[in-house]
């Protein structure tokens, strides 16, 4: 009896420290979804600076950086392929990238074959605390935490490497 009383008391205490880490998890991503509304509603406000950008992809790219004042608060980026584009949005408070918004369109032809038609998309939703990923959606299912550390590392690679919109 002692046994399972110590076994019970454990499983609580484990389940306890899962939905502390959840609950907390959770209150930082709405706070980043707040901070993502209010950044999209002063848009309007911000500095915009637009280049092209060049390497990326096949058919070249975009990116617009909205800054108020000198703070990088927005970022979106467009690259074109010969079969589908990607335009990924990224947002930053205090320099620091909060959330990304990423999604791939796929065509049903080549872009040099005529018009095109958008086959799938596919929307991935990264949310950033601390330069860490903490929760990504794909198509509205929440990814294996297992894939976070590579995909985390890819993302900010990119945004200080290429983009230079980190350091």
């Amino acid at each position: 009896m002692k046994h399972l009383s110590f076994c019970l008391l454990i499983l609580l205490a484990a389940c306890t420290d899962i939905f502390a880490q959840t609950g907390k998890e959770e209150s930082i991503i709405l706070d980043i979804r707040k901070e993502f509304t209010a950044i999209n509603a002063a848009e309007k406000k911000y500095k915009v600076l637009a280049s092209e950008v060049e390497g990326l992809s096949t058919e070249g790219g975009d990116i617009k950086k909205y800054y108020d004042s000198t703070e990088l608060k927005k970022a979106i980026l467009t690259l074109y392929g010969e079969s589908g584009k990607m335009i990924v949005d990224y947002y930053f408070s205090n320099n620091n990238l909060i959330f990304a918004f990423e999604k791939n369109e796929s065509y049903d032809k080549l872009i040099y074959q005529g018009k095109v038609k958008v086959v799938s998309t596919i929307e991935n939703r990264f949310y950033f605390d601390k330069k860490k990923l903490i929760r990504w959606v794909q198509d509205k299912k929440i990814k294996d935490k297992s894939l976070y550390p590579a995909r985390e590392q890819e993302i900010l690679a990119d945004l200080a490497g290429d983009l230079k919109l980190i350091e």
